[in-house]
């Protein structure tokens, strides 16, 4: 039987996106995301959300202007849902996830997550996901007159633990 079935929660996680402009790049990062999982025969399902208020990229400024832009004050969480089989070795294999996102929901397909640490109670995963400002219905902001790049790639790293 795969090791993952049953009920997982996440315990701890840090989640990264990362902004690029002509002149300068910035991060912001959340460690408050929550989620669950469950395995069932060959298939686990997993959902997580983080308050888009809970990133901090070291400035209070830009992080008001990121909750203003991204409509965090009505849209609050940004999610995820994606399925997996329940058999995995190093690497998890997502089919497809569903990541919403300022009132809007994308569908990213065939990504994979590495599994830095795995046991009967405790499973660790890290990977990036393509992430851009425009699959949102969100316009790409100026800084210094010049747009930022529309890709924002945000990293994961979650622990998760058996229920």
């Amino acid at each position: 039987a795969p090791l993952a079935l049953g009920e997982w929660n996440l315990k701890s996680s840090k989640l990264t996106y990362e902004v690029t402009h002509k002149l300068k790049k910035f991060k912001g990062t959340s460690t408050s995301a929550r989620g669950k999982a469950s395995c069932e025969k060959s298939e686990c399902q997993l959902v997580f959300g983080v308050p888009i208020s809970s990133f901090d990229s070291g400035d209070g400024s830009r992080d008001l202007h990121v909750l203003e832009a991204s409509g965090g004050a009505v849209h609050k969480i940004a999610s995820a849902t994606a399925a997996f089989d329940s058999d995995f070795q190093g690497v998890i294999k997502i089919k497809k996830m569903a990541v919403i996102f300022a009132g809007f929901t994308k569908e990213i397909k065939d990504l994979e997550f590495k599994i830095r640490e795995k046991s009967q109670s405790k499973i660790v995963i890290q990977g990036v996901f393509p992430l851009k400002i425009t699959d949102f219905g969100l316009e790409r902001p100026t800084f210094l007159t010049m747009l930022v790049q529309d890709d924002v790639p945000v990293s994961i790293e979650m622990v998760w633990v058996k229920k």
